[in-house]
Parts: structure tokens; sequence; C-alpha cells
């Protein structure tokens, strides 16, 4: 834990010099920018018999960002390092511009631009943590991938454009693992998103998206594993608000039924002046939606306060998560497991 304490340290060391006197760094060829995140946090369950430890503190992330150009208008690049747990490359993309009008292609190993969540640079999530249908386990988070992803933006009257096209080896653990390097069937997965953006005396975003893959769950049998979801943001003033709604369909083994499985939330923030914010979301998870029992369903109810020091750059965050579960469903026994999360966050 020391060492890793350590490693943080540095990390933020080196990337408050970098951002403080050599804003953009050069480099043999191009340019290099350095950037940081360092999270620490304080987690507190108040379940009596909880298997975590109340009332510690944890190092969450301490992240190096390397980001530049190489050829004006032509060649891009961005690395994202890990330091917390093993030193491990957690992004690298190369940025193709100007190949294909308005269209940029991205290729290596990154997010893809699925949801609304699933892009967002950790240091501007609203929360602490995602919405709770990204979690590992329900199977729709696809999260790291390597492959390409094009990037189409039109601008007319009618708003903003995007046009997302991408190609990935897949996620082939149903949603358990994450961050996945390789992959071990032929079929890869497609990714097709449009988002539309208007901004008048307020901003209004809608994005729709689908993800259509396959898993190998056996020696010669690829199953489809497809979702589809949407969401909508508004911003007016001090106001922001998201919904957004997914589901998946996974393809199983010889005659049986399909599984289906759905999930929503609504967010909210309202922002009370520069520095200080009020959010709230409600979270829900149904992983079988043909299942009339609904003891497998989960819903969270997170409220939190923003304390924006220094806009993104340096907050503090405050979340409450009530877990409504068994005792919401009719079962006799309670579960009181509700945290209390406190984070610490630097992102010079």
């Amino acid at each position: 834990m020391k060492r890793l304490m350590v490693i943080g340290i540095a990390v933020f060391f080196i990337a408050s010099v970098a951002s403080a006197q050599l804003a953009e760094v050069k480099v043999g060829k191009g340019d290099l920018k350095i950037g940081a995140i360092l999270q620490s946090r304080f987690d507190y369950s108040l379940e009596e018999d909880s298997l975590v430890t109340n009332g510690q503190f944890t190092l969450n992330r301490a992240r190096l960002l390397l980001s530049g150009t190489i050829c004006p208008d032509r060649v891009k690049y961005f690395v994202q390092t890990e330091f917390v747990g093993a030193p491990a490359i957690l992004d690298y993309k190369m940025i193709l511009l100007n190949y294909i009008p308005k269209t940029s292609i991205i290729i290596g190993r990154f997010l893809p631009n699925f949801t609304k969540y699933m892009p967002m640079h950790t240091g501007k999530l609203n929360m602490i943590n995602y919405p709770l249908f990204l979690h590992s386990g329900y199977g729709f988070a696809v999260w790291r991938q390597v492959g390409f992803q094009t990037d189409t933006q039109i601008e007319n009257e009618a708003g903003m454009w995007n046009f997302n096209v991408g190609v990935f080896n897949g996620s082939d653990c149903d949603g358990i693992c994450t961050n996945n390097w390789s992959d071990d069937n032929d079929a890869k997965d497609v990714l097709l998103r449009v988002d539309w953006k208007k901004e008048m005396a307020s901003m209004l975003h809608i994005g729709g998206y689908a993800w259509l893959g396959n898993l190998l769950l056996s020696e010669d049998e690829d199953l489809a594993t497809n979702m589809f979801g949407g969401f909508a943001s508004f911003m007016h003033e001090q106001f922001e608000g998201t919904v957004e709604f997914i589901s998946r369909t996974q393809e199983m083994f010889g005659n049986a039924d399909d599984v289906s499985s759905m999930s929503y939330y609504a967010h909210a923030e309202y922002k009370v002046n520069a520095q200080w914010g009020i959010l709230g979301r409600y979270d829900f998870v149904d992983p079988n939606t043909d299942s009339e029992s609904k003891e497998d369903a989960w819903t969270w109810i997170t409220l939190g306060v923003n304390h924006y020091i220094d806009s993104w750059n340096a907050m503090i965050y405050l979340n409450f998560i009530h877990k409504m579960e068994q005792e919401d469903w009719g079962m006799d026994e309670s579960i009181d497991n509700d945290l209390i999360l406190l984070q610490f966050h630097v992102a010079p």
C-alpha cells in the first residue's frame, strides 16, 4: 500500500510540474502534453457484517496521460497508464485525420463510444461511480476494446451530427471480465452510433447506439450478444438532466430461449454556483426481463454533493448510495448495505 501511495504521489507531482511549467513539451517529432488523474476515496458501508472494511481510505486511480500530435491535421495520439494495482497501459489510440472528409479514424485499445458514460474521461464523471448497468457482471459494459472506430461530424442548421462505426475484438466473457486485450473467436463485434446536438438557449443532446457482438461459449459455436440503447440529455443554465435506456439479448445453446435484460437510469444535477452541485440518480437493472421474480433486480438511488474547487481539475465528491434489493421485493430478510463514499480528485 505504501508503494502505491508513493507511486501515486510521484505521478501527481510529475504531472503537476509538467502542467504548470511545460504545458506543451516539445519532443523529437510533433508535440507532447502531459496530464494526470489522482483519486483517493473514503468508503463506509452501513452493513455491520460487510466484507468491506468500514472507514478505510483507498487509492482508486493514479494515472498518467500523454497526448499530442505527430503530423498536424494528420496524426494524433493518446496514451493512458494506471499505477494502482499493477502498472499497465490502459489506452493507446492513434488518431488519423482528414483521410476521409469530416471523419477521424481511431485505432488501438480504448473505450468505444458506447453509451453516454462509457467513453467519458474518468476525471469528468459527475458521480463517483458509473451508472449501475456499467458495473461488471451485468453484461452491458464492453469496456476497453482493441480495434478501430470512425467518428464523422457534420454540422448544419439542424444541429451537430456525429456518426460512429467501430469494429472490435469483442467482449468474450459474458460481461464478467473487463479491459480485454485479445480475441478468442473469429467473429468481431460491431458498434453503430448516431448523436444529435442542438444548442439554443439550452443544450439538447440525443444519442442512439447498437452493439452487435458474439460470445464464444463452445469450440464451434458463436452466440449472438446484441445491445441497443439510447439517451437524452438536457442542459439549461444551472440544471443538467439525463435519461438512458439499454437492452441486451443473449443467444443461448440449442433450443433454449434467448435471455433478455434491460436497464435504465435518470440523472440530474443542479449547480448551486460555480463551486457547488447537488446531484441525484436512480438506477435500475433487470438481468432477466422474462422472469416473473424480481429478486435478481437491482435498484440504486444515489444522492451526491460535488465541491468544484477548480472546475473538474480539483474536486471533492460526497455520495450516499441506497441499495434497494431483496427487502423491497417481498423478502423477509432485510439487507442494510448502503454506502457512503467520499472522493478527493485532482486532474492537472
